[in-house]
């Protein structure tokens, strides 16, 4: 049984004493890294880098917002390749918390599984999905999920200020391979709350192939961003990615900017083609 925290830009890295945090106790980190199709978490790759660094396990999620199968592919992807910019040592995950995609029991399942067919497809093979306890009751089909993901749970059974070893003599309700028991965990090497977590499997810190070797085979280092549809960006990819902006299935950040690389122009072009985004 090991322990670990999740992390996005409400805890800048600057803040995150990561050789505190491995003393402490911590074993994983999962560092939030997109959402929806037009946010990335600016610490994302420093976070990574540092609590690598401090001997922490690293994992990713993303924040699900696609009400459809188009949009949950079209997320996929942009995580995907901000993933192969910055691989992280173990598990892709999806959390899936937001009302916007909360449309129904078996359309949320079938848009989890479209994203997680879709990271699949681009060579990620440890997939998650992270929910509540009433989320994964109620709102979704937990046994209609894609078979082998890992299972991450959030349940607190209290809103006071708690340490690692709380979910020592505790249990969730529900069977998982990961259980989230806290969102106001108190480690040293970070002066403020954390959402604190438990493996129950050994998944979150197993040992796994190096994973900047195996994502990156064969790719340049330092790839092309396409932040607008213009001359830059290959003539190729354009009608794809008008046809997604305008759909509403990609949006750019508040500059207006895509960070498009060619990866991702690329799974989006084979999945248009595909009859994926429609007409």
């Amino acid at each position: 049984m090991t322990k670990g925290i999740d992390v996005s830009s409400y805890q800048p890295n600057s803040k995150l004493d990561w050789p505190k945090l491995k003393a402490a106790g911590v074993d994983f980190a999962v560092v939030k890294y997109t959402e929806g199709t037009n946010y990335m978490n600016p610490e994302a790759f420093a976070q990574v880098t540092s609590a690598r660094a401090a001997g922490i396990v690293t994992h990713a999620y993303h924040f699900f917002r696609a009400y459809n199968i188009g949009g949950a592919r079209a997320e996929a992807v942009i995580f995907a390749g901000k993933l192969k910019l910055c691989p992280v040592d173990g598990y892709a995950i999806i959390d899936v918390e937001a009302t916007s995609c909360n449309v129904g029991k078996d359309a949320l399942t079938a848009n989890i599984n479209a994203f997680l067919d879709e990271l699949a497809q681009a060579g990620f093979d440890r997939l998650g999905v992270y929910a509540s306890l009433d989320w994964f009751r109620n709102k979704f089909n937990r046994d209609g999920l894609r078979p082998g993901v890992l299972i991450w749970l959030a349940q607190y059974p209290t809103s006071a200020a708690v340490m690692l070893s709380y979910a020592d003599s505790r249990k969730p309700s529900d069977p998982c391979d990961v259980w989230q028991f806290a969102s106001s965990g108190r480690v040293d090497g970070y002066n403020g709350n954390l959402d604190v977590s438990v493996d129950y499997s050994g998944k979150m810190t197993a040992t796994w192939p190096p994973a900047v070797e195996n994502i990156r085979e064969n790719e340049e280092e330092n790839e092309m961003i396409y932040n607008y549809i213009d001359g830059n960006m290959p003539e190729w990819a354009r009608p794809t990615i008008q046809k997604l902006v305008n759909k509403g299935l990609l949006r750019g950040n508040e500059n207006g900017e895509l960070g498009l690389n060619d990866t991702m122009l690329k799974i989006f072009v084979v999945n248009d083609r595909a009859g994926i985004y429609g007409e």
